[in-house]
């Protein structure tokens, strides 16, 4: 059992390439040795959509609610607020030519009342930190506008992270000038 549940996914080589395939084993064994699970990916491209709906869903709901999966889902309409989320970062990796695949993976997540998941984007507000909303949230939505796709409830958790970041703006200005 790996003490973290992160995730290195390296692009696979092709059989020809002997040295990218070395290269990409003693990567894996070192990531290993340090407790991170690491895995040839066959599609990176699957790969890293896949990570990114359950991240920008996870990070959407948990910066939005500023509460645990389990206690978002826990919740009289927690489940439908999350698989909505979900469905608009699909859509969007849909018109990128992706089909999400993680799909059962999240509806064991999001079924589970007792989960204590939140995304390290949460606990970045938490502790007063800057967050990677852009690049996370804010990206998937701009896609989606190029490809004229509604992402309503991502835009609301994409708002809250960019007040929580004039906040910390304001604060860390306020600070300086004092």
């Amino acid at each position: 059992t790996k003490s973290t549940s992160t995730t290195a996914t390296a692009p696979a080589a092709t059989t020809n390439d002997n040295n990218t395939v070395n290269l990409l084993t003693t990567f894996i064994r070192l990531l290993d040795t340090a407790d991170i699970e690491a895995h040839v990916s066959d599609d990176i491209l699957q790969s890293m959509w896949d990570k990114w709906t359950m991240l920008a869903t996870l990070a959407g709901a948990t910066c939005l609610m500023k509460a645990t999966l389990g206690e978002i889902v826990s919740t009289k309409y927690g489940s439908n607020f999350v698989q909505t989320l979900f469905r608009e970062c699909c859509a969007v990796a849909h018109a990128e030519g992706i089909t999400v695949s993680n799909e059962a993976m999240f509806q064991r997540l999001t079924s589970d009342r007792q989960s204590i998941i939140k995304a390290s984007m949460c606990r970045d507000m938490e502790g007063g930190g800057p967050t990677e909303a852009d690049h996370v949230l804010g990206d998937l939505i701009l896609r989606a506008a190029h490809h004229n796709i509604a992402t309503p409830t991502l835009s609301i958790a994409y708002a809250r992270l960019e007040i929580y970041e004039a906040q910390r703006q304001q604060v860390a200005g306020a600070a300086v000038g004092t």
